[in-house]
């Protein structure tokens, strides 16, 4: 899920910021995520089938056909693709699905980092144009040394250390943010100011409970079987590339604690503990937001105001 999905990358939230206030954000949660989920069933028993014939051509274990990464899709595959009837055909379809898939990966996460930085400095909105050609050849140019004669270790680097312990613990941080210090009443209230119902007892549990004590167990899993990188049998990189991947795995996971001391040290107070109360409580801005839409009902997929009543104790809803 948090690759085929991207949580934790933010790609979901900034679409999501695109919506109206009161568009049915929770049908379209359980659209998006049965489809992925569907069409990863779906994928893996193209993969293993696949796989499973070639084993058997080989007469080996599927273990001992393809290792993950790189391999699978350009050696496994285009190989498995030549056993089939017209292969010149399937693969032209194969690489093309390759390509439109990352390019809608690319997509994603370009815009999620180019609206961070455009809300952020509102003046590079005026110059969109000139401020997306200029990102686009700095990521070229960053990723030119994937290209190389290394890029492939440049890439096992990337991939080990820039999104897999990150994430978890991005995702970790995100819902006790959420849940625990915004807390999950008042984001029970947001939804229903938003689409005229609550969050069921399910929803609750799960974000509460369930999610963050999974994804911290797998986090600490990942961090007890963790293994120094390798890109094959035999082949194993330097000890100074670990370093240098923990520091780029580094690089993304201290912007939360420390921009959380920042703030924490930005707050009014004469005490620690009292700027550590002033940033875990919530100020007025978003119930203004509220208050801003509160009739807005010019969206096809909005919710009627007429079925809303008061609940909790929301300022916004009792305006």
């Amino acid at each position: 899920m948090f690759f085929s999905l991207s949580v934790g990358w933010g790609c979901l939230i900034m679409f999501a910021s695109y919506n109206k206030f009161r568009h049915n954000c929770y049908r379209d949660a359980m659209v998006v995520s049965s489809l992925d989920t569907i069409t990863s069933v779906i994928a893996g028993f193209v993969v293993f089938s696949v796989l499973g014939e070639m084993a058997r051509e080989l007469g080996t274990d599927v273990s001992q056909v393809v290792k993950g990464g790189p391999g699978l899709a350009f050696i496994a595959y285009p190989e498995a693709v030549g056993f089939l009837p017209v292969p010149q055909l399937w693969s032209v379809i194969f690489f093309f699905m390759l390509y439109t898939l990352g390019l809608d990966s690319e997509f994603a996460l370009l815009e999620c980092v180019m609206s961070s930085l455009t809300d952020q400095f509102p003046p590079l909105r005026r110059n969109k144009f000139y401020f997306t050609l200029g990102f686009c050849i700095f990521c070229f140019l960053v990723a030119l040394p994937s290209t190389t004669h290394g890029g492939q270790y440049v890439w096992g680097l990337m991939d080990k250390y820039g999104g897999d312990f990150a994430v978890l613990l991005i995702a970790f941080f995100e819902i006790i943010a959420l849940m625990w210090i915004y807390g999950f009443r008042n984001f029970s209230q947001d939804i229903y100011a938003m689409l005229g119902h609550k969050p069921g007892i399910y929803w609750i549990v799960t974000w509460v409970a369930i999610a963050p004590i999974l994804i911290i167990l797998v986090f600490i899993a990942a961090m007890f079987f963790y293994k120094p990188l390798i890109l094959e049998a035999d082949v194993y990189y330097p000890p100074w590339s670990d370093g240098v991947g923990w520091l780029l795995a580094l690089l993304s996971m201290i912007q939360i604690p420390l921009w959380a001391i920042i703030m924490t040290l930005l707050q009014k107070g004469d005490t620690l503990l009292d700027k550590i109360k002033m940033a875990c409580t919530k100020n007025d801005h978003f119930d203004h937001r509220l208050r801003k839409h509160e009739h807005d009902t010019d969206a096809v997929a909005m919710v009627p105001t007429t079925k809303m009543t008061p609940g909790y104790d929301n300022p916004s809803i009792k305006f």
